[in-house]
C-alpha cells in the first residue's frame, strides 16, 4: 500500500497523536498498520495494545483487517516469526468497544469495584423498563408522604407545571444524561439559589467574553460606533454616544459587556435582525458608504444578545430544576440499588463504576503498566466520561501512548451523549503536553517535513480516496468559510 505523507506520520509510535481523518482517508489502514508496528517494534504482547472502536461490528472488522494484514506480511516474508506469534494470540487481543473494555476491567477487580463478579449487562427494552419502574416507584413513594413534607410539596408543584406523563418523560430523559446530571448535582445544586444564579451569570459572561475577544474586540466596537455616530441622528443616537464614552479597552471586559448589551438594544431593531434605521440613524439618513460598520454592529449585536442576562424567570427556573434533580437522584439511587441486588449493570453504570475504580491508585498504576498503547477510533463520538476513564490509564499522558482518530464534522451521536468538544479538548491537551516536542517524523530513516503543530501531535489526513477530486474541491471551496478548515 502506497502511503501519503501524513499517513506515514500517523505511524509514529513515540508521541501521542490526535489524528483528524474523514471517511475515505485511509484511517483504518493506518490503525491496522500502526497496531502491528507497535507489537513488532516494541516487542509487546497482544494484550498490551488497546484498540477502542465505536461498535462491536467495527471491532470485528478491525480485528479481521489486522489478521488479513498479518497474512499478507507473512506471505511477503516480513517479520514472520513475530507475526505468527501475534496471529496465535489475536484471540486475546483487546480490540473492543469502550464498554467491553471497561467490563473486562471490572470483572478483574469486582471487590474493589463493588460489583458482582458475574454481573450481567442490560440494555435496550430491559433497561428502559427498569428505569420507568424506578420512576413510578419513587413518585408514588413521594406522593404518599404527609402533605406538609417538602418533597411532596415540590412534587406537587412539578405536577402542576408538567403533568404526570410529561414529568415522567423528563426524569427518564435525565437518565440519558446521567453522568452530567450527577456532576451538576454534586457541583452546582449543593449551592444556594443565589450562588447558582451567580454561577450561571459568570458562565454566560465568560463564554461571551471569549467570543468578544476573539471576534468582536472592544476597540473595533469603539471605532465602528464613533464612525457611524457621525451621521446618526435618531432619538437613540445620543444615548449610544454616552455609552460609547464609557467603553474602555482597559476596563474589565465583563463591565464592558454590560454596556455592549445596552448599545445592542439601541442600535438594533426589536427583533434584533437588522440595524434600527429610524430610532438610531434617524428617518432619511443616508448610510451608503457605511455598510461595513452597519454589518459589524448587526453581527456583533446579535452575538451579544444571544447570551442572556439573568432575570426573575431564571430564579424560578433554578427552583424547578433543583426539584427535578432531587427527584432524579432519588430515582437513580432506587434504580442502582435494584440493579445491585439483581447483579446487573447498564452501559452507563459500567463506565461510572470503572471511573470510580480508577481512583484507586494501585489499580490505576497496574493498568497503566499493562496497557502501553491505547488507540481510539471514531473519537468524535466519545464523551467526557469515557475520556476520564482512558486518561488516568495513560497517567495524564506521562506514561504509555495515546492515539485518537476521528472527524469532528462527522459527530452525529449527541442524542447518545457523545460530545464532539471532547475531541478538541483532548487534542489541545495533547498539544500542551508535547508543546516542546521538536522531534521529527521519520519513515525508512528519512525525515518527513512537518510543522511544529504536527510535531506536537496534531495530524490531519486531508486526502480522500473515495470522492472525485473536482467534486470535493467544489464542496471545500463552498463550505470553507462556513465550517472552517485547519490543517
Amino acid at each position: 500500500m502506497k502511503l501519503t505523507l501524513n499517513q506515514k506520520k500517523a505511524h509514529d509510535i513515540e508521541r501521542h497523536i490526535a489524528l483528524t481523518a474523514g471517511a475515505g482517508s485511509g484511517k483504518t489502514a493506518v490503525l491496522v498498520n500502526r497496531y502491528l508496528e507497535i507489537l513488532i517494534k516494541k516487542k509487546l504482547r497482544v494484550g498490551q495494545v488497546v484498540a477502542i472502536t465505536f461498535t462491536e461490528k467495527a471491532a470485528a472488522e478491525l480485528r479481521q483487517r489486522i489478521l488479513c494484514e498479518i497474512e499478507n506480511r507473512i506471505s511477503d516474508g516480513r517479520d514472520v516469526e513475530k507475526l505468527i506469534e501475534i496471529k496465535g494470540n489475536m484471540v486475546s487481543a483487546q480490540i473492543s468497544t469502550i464498554h467491553a473494555f471497561c467490563s473486562k476491567i471490572l470483572r478483574e477487580h469486582p471487590i474493589e469495584a463493588e460489583v458482582d463478579i458475574g454481573f450481567r449487562i442490560i440494555d435496550g427494552i430491559e433497561q428502559r423498563i427498569s428505569v420507568r419502574s424506578a420512576v413510578k416507584s419513587v413518585l408514588e413513594t413521594i406522593a404518599e408522604c404527609p402533605k406538609d413534607d417538602p418533597s411532596r410539596q415540590r412534587l406537587a408543584a412539578l405536577l402542576r407545571i408538567f403533568g404526570e406523563k410529561r414529568l415522567e418523560q423528563i426524569i427518564i430523559k435525565l437518565f440519558s444524561r446521567g453522568y452530567t446530571i450527577d456532576r451538576l448535582s454534586d457541583e452546582i445544586y449543593r449551592l444556594s439559589d443565589d450562588q447558582i444564579l451567580s454561577y450561571w451569570q459568570k458562565f454566560v459572561q465568560d463564554q461571551l467574553s471569549q467570543v468578544i475577544e476573539k471576534s468582536f474586540p472592544i476597540e473595533n466596537w469603539i471605532d465602528h460606533l464613533k464612525t457611524i455616530l457621525i451621521i446618526a441622528k435618531g432619538r437613540d443616537a445620543k444615548a449610544v454616544r454616552d455609552l460609547v464614552d464609557k467603553l474602555d479597552v482597559n476596563r474589565n471586559l465583563q463591565k464592558n459587556i454590560l454596556i455592549l448589551n445596552q448599545i445592542s438594544d439601541l442600535v438594533l431593531t426589536k427583533d434584533k435582525k437588522n440595524i434600527a434605521k429610524q430610532n438610531f440613524f434617524g428617518r432619511g439618513t443616508e448610510i451608503e458608504g457605511f455598510e461595513n460598520q452597519v454589518q459589524f454592529l448587526v453581527t456583533a449585536g446579535q452575538t451579544v444578545k444571544m447570551f442572556p442576562l439573568i432575570n426573575h424567570d431564571d430564579r424560578l427556573l433554578v427552583g424547578i430544576s433543583r426539584s427535578l434533580v432531587e427527584i432524579y437522584c432519588r430515582v437513580r439511587d432506587h434504580y442502582d440499588t435494584r440493579n445491585a441486588q439483581q447483579g446487573v449493570l447498564d452501559f452507563d453504570g459500567i463506565l461510572v463504576k470503572t471511573k470510580t475504580l480508577l481512583q484507586n491508585q494501585v489499580i490505576r498504576n497496574r493498568l497503566a503498566q499493562r496497557y502501553a498503547y491505547i488507540m481510539v477510533d471514531e473519537y468524535q463520538d466519545t464523551n467526557t466520561l469515557q475520556y476520564e476513564i482512558l486518561k488516568p490509564i495513560i497517567s495524564n499522558f506521562s506514561t504509555g501512548n495515546f492515539f485518537i482518530v476521528g472527524d469532528q464534522k462527522q459527530s452525529i451521536y449527541g442524542f447518545r451523549d457523545a460530545d464532539v468538544r471532547v475531541f478538541q479538548q483532548t487534542t489541545n491537551e495533547i498539544l500542551k503536553y508535547q508543546e516542546k516536542n521538536t522531534s521529527d517524523f521519520k519513515w525508512d530513516e528519512r525525515l518527513l517535513p512537518s510543522t511544529q503543530r504536527e510535531k506536537c501531535g496534531n495530524l490531519h489526513l486531508a486526502e480522500n480516496f473515495r470522492l472525485l477530486s473536482n467534486l470535493i474541491a467544489f464542496v471545500n471551496l463552498l463550505f470553507e468559510r462556513i465550517m472552517g478548515y485547519e490543517l
